[in-house]
């Protein structure tokens, strides 16, 4: 009974892991707005009555494809160890400029982009799973350390800003206006460590 509840769920994930490449595939090609969860079925392999089990909207696939983009990987998903602002700064920037040189980051970003007009809830989504969290964990870790009187600024969600600006600039923006630009996973740390001892600088006591 257990093999087969476990072969079940397995062809489930398989099923589902292929209508999110599919909607990828197709969210990245033709929009949102022109993809429909019938094309999506149809380059996944899938009925469209099987689609429809695992997404009922298209709102809710695009929000799954979201949200896997930016999860970290489960070895780099821990939280800084507060009493090194540097170090601190170097963990946030190091994942920020992993998640920032996925492949299809920048795809992901131009859709939000292109359609956030017609459809605003494609950037909320965006937002609250991805910059904004990690701007909320990043100010949050700064008041911390703040508290603990390891650093001093006048406004820690500024500086959260300006940190993160500091990496999109030279490692994801590149990439949105130039579509032969790339960036090697090393040197997008560099950026990173470059961008924390800026901030450290600027504000240590």
């Amino acid at each position: 009974m257990g093999t087969k509840s476990t072969y079940h769920e397995r062809i489930k994930e398989e099923k589902r892991a292929c209508a999110i490449a599919a909607a990828e595939e197709l969210f990245f090609e033709k929009g949102y707005a022109r993809t429909t969860l019938a094309q999506i079925a149809k380059l996944a392999g899938l009925s469209t009555g099987t689609l429809f089990n695992h997404f009922p909207t298209k709102e809710l696939i695009f929000e799954t494809i979201v949200k896997h983009f930016w999860e970290l990987d489960p070895e780099w998903d821990f939280p800084p160890v507060l009493g090194s602002p540097l170090q601190g700064l170097i963990k946030f920037g190091r994942d920020y400029a992993c998640v920032l040189t996925r492949d299809g980051m920048a795809p992901l970003f131009r859709v939000v982009i292109a359609e956030a007009k017609q459809f605003p809830e494609l950037s909320l989504f965006h937002y609250k799973l991805g910059e904004g969290t990690v701007h909320q964990k990043l100010t949050q870790y700064l008041c911390d350390e703040v508290q603990l009187g390891n650093i001093n600024l006048p406004d820690a969600a500024k500086t959260a800003n300006e940190f993160m600006s500091i990496i999109a600039g030279q490692v994801l923006w590149p990439k949105m206006l130039l579509l032969d630009f790339s960036i090697s996973r090393e040197r997008a740390f560099q950026i990173a460590d470059e961008a924390a001892h800026m901030i450290i600088n600027n504000y240590a006591r």
